[in-house]
């Protein structure tokens, strides 16, 4: 595997963000999606009286942005030392995306379960339709990262500085604060948040790669995104009700424009990267990150079979929900883990090689052009 002669710091930092992300959606359907508030089992945030119990899910919800953030800043901080995509790697991603899809599919089919004609076409486009967003949010911006490269290689410091403290003050301090009362409306996307904090970390990096190298500013970082996150929860709950600003509902802050949420990502990735070990199965765990973000979080999982787990927490362990949403958590990382690998080394092997094949072909009838011309 590629990654196996990486250094496992940041590979342990993978490991962690993929847990979180199993973590946020285990406990979203269950606690804070409204695709299932009507359902027997589904336990409204909200209507927790205000205890631990209720600061923990809210929490777990907050999971999946932190996580998913983590990986944008690894990958970020790895991008800006290249100068061009590759165009295989897309190719792999997409055939990875489509396959597990389409078994997915073809499993509940021959399981004679119900599923609309509108999902059976999601499964079959999963990219098109956005089935998981994150990865086509990624594939777009990884298009264009060889361009933002480029520009950031020729714009000037100050220039530099002063664009990405405009866009932090816009997205972090302008849209939570003012967006609900103002006329004016900042629209977003993920690949446009990335691109800005793409800005962001290349400034950092570029201009300031001593300071942020040091254990104690990464902690430092850490800890204000970890604390400030388990404030503002504590705060809406308890304090909400005398301030509208704040709000009662915990959930608001749980929103893509968070500092906090960045905050936790960059610091913790600062933190990791300066662990230097090697371990070969914590580098393997974390080369299947993505088919575990893939495997665990099908629609079609999510809705038909899921929610079984939920009743029986709801019905027998209704008291001790974050508990067992976290074992629920843990056990589908586990179990998607062993799919994942079995996965890799039959269906994705096969599918690799022959992706390959058609790679290198087109590269020697590109050549073949070029030299007749």
């Amino acid at each position: 595997m590629k990654n196996a002669n990486r250094e496992s710091g940041i590979e342990l930092l993978k490991v962690v963000a993929i847990f979180l992300i199993v973590l946020c959606h285990i406990s979203s359907c269950m606690s804070a999606s409204t695709e299932f508030s009507t359902a027997e089992w589904y336990r409204d945030i909200n209507l927790f009286p205000n205890s631990i119990e209720k600061i923990l899910l809210t929490f777990f919800n907050y999971c999946g942005f932190i996580g998913n953030n983590i990986f944008f800043v690894c990958s970020a901080w790895f991008l800006l030392e290249k100068k061009q995509n590759r165009k295989s790697k897309i190719l792999k991603l997409e055939v990875d995306v489509w396959t597990i899809s389409m078994v997915y599919l073809a499993i509940f089919f021959f399981s004679n379960v119900r599923f609309s004609g509108s999902m059976v076409i999601r499964s079959m486009f999963p990219t098109t339709f956005s089935f998981n967003w994150f990865v086509t949010a990624y594939m777009l911006f990884y298009f264009i990262y060889p361009g933002l490269n480029l520009i950031i290689e020729k714009i000037p410091r100050i220039s530099l500085k002063y664009g990405c403290l405009f866009f932090v003050f816009l997205i972090c301090l302008w849209t939570p604060f003012f967006q609900e009362w103002s006329d004016f409306k900042f629209f977003f996307s993920y690949p446009l948040m990335w691109v800005l904090v793409y800005f962001c970390i290349a400034y950092l990096k570029k201009y300031h790669c001593e300071t942020i190298k040091s254990r104690r500013f990464s902690i430092v970082v850490l800890c204000i995104g970890i604390v400030g996150l388990l404030a503002e929860i504590t705060a809406s709950y308890y304090l909400g009700s005398t301030t509208f600003l704040i709000g009662t509902n915990g959930m608001r802050w749980n929103m893509w424009w968070n500092p906090l949420h960045w905050f936790i990502a960059f610091g913790s990735f600062n933190l990791f990267r300066t662990f230097h070990f090697h371990s070969r199965f914590i580098n393997r765990i974390s080369s299947l990150s993505l088919l575990v973000y893939l495997i665990h979080e099908n629609f079609l999982v999510r809705d038909h079979w899921r929610p079984f787990i939920y009743i029986f927490i709801h019905r027998y362990h209704g008291d001790q929900v974050s508990l067992w949403l976290l074992v629920f958590a843990l056990l589908t990382f586990i179990v998607s883990i062993v799919i994942a690998f079995l996965y890799q080394i039959t269906i994705q092997k096969f599918a690799y090689r022959m992706i390959d094949k058609l790679c290198n072909g087109l590269k020697r009838l590109q050549l073949r052009k070029c030299s007749k011309a």
